[in-house]
């Protein structure tokens, strides 16, 4: 059978079609494989670490930060942001661990960690500086912090579980108790505060204010001190931010 002109327009036409389709889906391909590989290198950079050492089932309270679930947080890790990575912070060990696909908990490198965002804070790990800085208050001490959610005046919160046992009878339980410190960076120095009258003394131009404030709003400095302190400098800022 001979094919006319036109037949043939419309055979060559339709192999260059086939030949479109083919290479776009090849491409379409070669895409998801590049992203694959992107996806895998992240698994293994991030979920190659020692797992994290599992607690006894004897054991009260936890030694996480806020709470022992991981929650979803954004991790800039080896100088790459990765987002919905399910994370949480050993006090205890003063590690932070990612759980994995196949959920198990890992510990990242702190040297390759640079930020963990959460709602409420940016988790940190502060690099060890010399002794002296330290003490005059142009550093913290070296270990993880939770770098509260305040604008001008920074606060710092850093938190250590420490176990301890406790005898019911029969029973032995590891019982957690923490240490709680907090600082707020102001004029280039880490301030640590204790207590209403310390954030008070720091912010002495407005401590009327403060001082008000805290007593209409009903700040518990004792049972509820890491958001009392955050809420008062929030509210200086407030207070003293240009217009």
């Amino acid at each position: 059978m001979i094919m006319n002109n036109e037949q043939l327009t419309m055979k060559n036409s339709f192999f260059i079609i086939i030949i479109l389709v083919f290479s776009l889906r090849m491409q379409a391909q070669e895409a998801e494989i590049k992203d694959y590989i992107d996806r895998s290198g992240v698994a293994v950079l991030l979920y190659t670490g020692k797992e994290e050492l599992r607690y006894p089932s004897l054991i009260r309270g936890h030694p996480y930060l806020d709470t022992d679930q991981y929650r979803d947080g954004d991790l800039m890790y080896a100088g790459r942001l990765y987002s919905g990575i399910r994370l949480r912070l050993n006090t205890h060990t003063d590690e932070l661990t990612v759980l994995s696909p196949h959920y198990n908990d890992i510990i990242v490198s702190s040297d390759l960690m640079e930020y963990a965002r959460l709602p409420e804070y940016t988790i940190i790990y502060n690099r060890e500086f010399p002794k002296n800085e330290v003490k005059t208050g142009n550093a913290l001490p070296s270990g993880y912090y939770a770098r509260m959610a305040t604008k001008k005046y920074p606060v710092y919160r850093r938190e250590v579980r420490y176990p301890t046992r406790s005898t019911d009878g029969i029973y032995v339980e590891l019982v957690f108790k923490m240490q709680s410190r907090l600082y707020i960076y102001k004029d280039g120095i880490y301030h640590s505060v204790r207590s209403k009258g310390s954030v008070l003394k720091l912010f002495k131009d407005k401590k009327k204010e403060l001082n008000r404030y805290a007593k209409q709003t009903g700040l518990s400095f004792g049972n509820d001190r890491v958001n009392a302190v955050v809420a008062l400098v929030r509210y200086y800022e407030s207070i003293t931010e240009n217009p």
